[in-house]
C-alpha cells in the first residue's frame, strides 16, 4: 500500500552500524552519567535509561540495545524488541523517545537533581541543543472545520513541537528562581533545509550545512559562554 502499512526502512542497516560503533559496550561501563529515553508500547511507559542506574542497581542495557530502541521513529523504522542484561533479564517493546520527550531536558534535569552536592538548578549548567525548527502555521478558516482526518498530520506536528515547548517553558521558570541559574536553549533555524528525517538528498545535505553555518554566527555569544563556563 505504497509504504502505508508497514515501516519506510529495514532497520538492518541502522543496526549493523550501532552494532559495529558500540559492539558489547554497557550502559554500565559509559564513562559519564548519561540517560537515553525511549517508550514500551507494550507496557505503555517511558523507559529512560541510566548509567547510573546501570551501575547502582543492576539494571543494565547494551548501548547499541538502548540506540536501537531511542531511535526507532514510528514509520520509518519498526519498534525495537530489546532485552536488559542479566541478572534482571527483561524484554521491551520500544519506539523513538522524542514521542514522548522530544526535549529531554527535563529528563536531565530531574536525574541531576539526585546527585550528591546538587541541591538545584543553581548547581547546573544546561545546554538544551534542539535539531532544528521549523513550525507550521495553521489559520483558523483551515482549522475550523477539521474531522479526524484533517487533524491526523497536524495533531502530531503539534504534538511533537509543543511537548519541547513546554519543557523550554518549565525549565525558564525554573531557572528564574535562581539569579545565578545557567541554562541555555539552542534551537537552530532550518532556513531552507527540509526537517524530514530521511531527506538526504546532496541539496538539503548542503541546506543544512548553510544552515548550521549561519546559526553558528546568531549563536556565537550564547556558545561562547557556554565554553566560558566548561573550561
Amino acid at each position: 500500500m505504497n509504504g502505508l502499512n508497514d515501516e519506510k526502512y529495514s532497520a538492518d542497516e541502522l543496526e549493523r552500524v550501532l552494532n559495529n560503533v558500540f559492539g558489547n559496550l554497557k550502559i554500565s561501563e559509559l564513562l559519564k552519567p548519561t540517560c537515553f529515553v525511549s517508550y514500551d508500547v507494550e507496557q505503555r511507559q517511558p523507559v529512560i535509561f541510566k548509567q547510573h542506574n546501570a551501575i547502582e542497581k543492576n539494571k543494565d542495557f547494551l548501548v547499541r540495545d538502548a540506540m536501537r530502541g531511542t531511535s526507532a521513529a514510528p514509520t520509518y523504522f519498526e519498534a525495537a524488541r530489546i532485552y536488559s542484561l542479566p541478572p534482571t533479564r527483561q524484554a521491551y517493546v520500544l519506539v523513538d523517545g522524542g514521542m514522548v520527550a522530544n526535549n529531554p531536558a527535563m529528563c536531565a534535569y530531574s536525574e541531576a537533581l539526585k546527585f550528591d552536592g546538587v541541591q538545584g538548578i543553581k548547581d547546573m549548567v544546561i545546554v538544551s541543543l534542539g535539531t532544528g525548527k521549523q513550525l507550521k502555521s495553521y489559520s483558523y478558516t483551515d482549522v475550523k472545520d477539521w474531522g479526524p482526518l484533517g487533524w491526523a498530520r497536524p495533531s502530531i506536528d503539534i504534538a511533537l513541537a509543543g511537548g519541547p515547548q513546554m519543557t523550554e517553558y518549565h525549565l525558564k521558570q525554573i531557572a528564574s528562581t535562581d539569579n545565578n541559574a545557567r541554562h541555555f536553549r539552542l534551537q537552530p533555524n532550518l532556513y531552507n533545509a527540509v526537517p524530514a528525517l530521511d531527506n538526504a538528498s546532496a541539496e538539503n545535505l548542503s541546506n543544512l550545512r548553510d544552515a548550521g553555518i549561519r546559526n553558528a554566527a546568531e549563536f556565537d555569544a550564547e556558545l561562547d559562554a557556554i565554553v566560558d563556563l566548561l573550561v
